[in-house]
């Protein structure tokens, strides 16, 4: 049995490691999700990784809010079925561009 999610997160990281940027856009930080966490069950998180799809960067506006800081809170808060290296690196890039703090 192929594990294409192995291989799509093995793509992504060989891109992150060839462009040598630090900071990716919300977009790229999304198709690593879907790459890696095929299923999402919990519906918070779920609502919160389609918003997060639809956003251009964390400091535009989102509906009512004036940022999209909300919305990844959101799905920090509801992620937690969603574990291994990948979601702690991810996780942790995410709260860097909130500026919350390491749990």
């Amino acid at each position: 049995m192929c594990d294409c999610r192995l291989f799509r997160s093995k793509i992504i990281k060989a891109r992150i490691i060839m462009e040598g940027s630090d900071k990716r856009t919300l977009r790229e930080i999304t198709d690593e999700i879907e790459a890696d966490w095929v299923v999402i069950k919990n519906r918070g998180a779920r609502k919160a990784f389609e918003c997060m799809k639809m956003m251009d960067s964390v400091e535009a506006p989102f509906g009512a809010d004036p940022n999209g800081y909300a919305v990844i809170r959101s799905f920090l808060c509801n992620s937690l079925g969603w574990r291994g290296p990948v979601a702690r690196r991810v996780k942790q890039e995410l709260r860097v561009m909130c500026g919350l703090p390491r749990p």
